[in-house]
């Protein structure tokens, strides 16, 4: 940072500099890099180009470097928020739910399920979902599939008809994709 505010001071202290020694009390002195009249103005600031392109690279250079760390700051970010979210009470509450219905699902129809056993198969999905879009977007590192188990794809076993009922209905063939990409990348 204090690269940056020497740097502004220069950038914003020279045209200031170069008045005084043009009109100040050293005006009478002859300094050949300042020029004496108006029409050779231009002419010296076209000398400082090289100086105005390398400045321009430092902070094309600057923002670049800040991208670079914003991203790697939000992906830890992401991390820590996405670790909350699954550990969270409720979200717990809800795969214990759905993990409870794996011996249930094969003595029992899929039909059967209560509105809240449905609500939280529903829920654990979209959790899921959410994880798989942003492992495959980059905002989740590929290693977090390690902290995730097997869960995922005990989920996946009792939501397999939750997913395809819903899949079935018109404009839903798409739907919860990611946590199906999840589940195969667990696998593999």
């Amino acid at each position: 940072i204090w690269l940056f505010l020497f740097v502004c001071f220069w950038w914003l202290a020279t045209p200031a500099i170069v008045a005084f020694f043009r009109t100040g009390p050293l005006g009478a002195l002859p300094l050949p890099m300042i020029p004496a009249d108006n029409n050779s103005e231009g002419v010296f600031g076209d000398q400082f180009g090289a100086t105005n392109a390398l400045f321009s690279g430092l902070a094309f250079a600057g923002v670049v470097w800040a991208l670079y760390h914003q991203r790697r700051g939000n992906q830890g970010e992401s991390m820590i928020a996405i670790g909350e979210y699954l550990t969270a009470k409720h979200n717990r509450a809800t795969r214990k739910t759905v993990l409870n219905l794996r011996d249930d699902i094969a003595r029992k129809p899929w039909t059967v399920l209560t509105t809240d056993e449905e609500h939280a198969v529903r829920d654990v999905c979209g959790q899921y979902n959410h994880v798989g879009l942003l492992i495959r977007r980059g905002a989740l590192p590929w290693e977090y599939l390690d902290e995730l188990g097997n869960t995922p794809q005990k989920c996946f076993e009792v939501a397999s008809e939750y997913l395809r009922k819903i899949r079935s209905e018109p404009g839903n063939q798409w739907r919860l994709l990611n946590f199906d990409w999840l589940v195969e990348q667990l696998r593999a």
